[in-house]
């Protein structure tokens, strides 16, 4: 069986890992989301920035994928297999809305 990934095709075996899971976890776990599209599968998510800052995980839950406030619609995300807990996205500064952001800055300067 080949599973797609970005331009590629891999066999499932070429994915070490890939022995205990079906074919429909390795292709769900291998899609890449982008700010925008709806949130189908709520969970934890890898979230990966465009330059500024370390890959980090977030749990998503409903609505749609965030907008970073630095990198913008640059940032993806990717779901986990794991149960692990992380803060929900809106916890996070970067995807914090603006004016909340802003307000949060000034508190921590005062």
């Amino acid at each position: 069986m080949l599973v797609s990934r970005g331009a590629s095709r891999h066999k499932i075996s070429e994915y070490p890992d890939s022995l205990n899971k079906s074919p429909e976890s390795i292709v769900m776990a291998a899609k890449t989301h982008h700010p925008g599209e709806s949130v189908v599968h709520r969970g934890v998510y890898l979230v990966l920035h465009y330059l500024h800052r370390s890959n980090h995980h977030c749990r998503i839950e409903t609505g749609s994928f965030p907008t970073c406030n630095v990198c913008l619609h640059r940032v993806q995300f990717e779901i986990t297999s794991g149960t692990q807990s992380a803060p929900l996205i809106w916890d996070d500064p970067d995807f914090r809305p603006v004016a909340a952001a802003a307000k949060s800055t000034d508190n921590r300067t005062s």
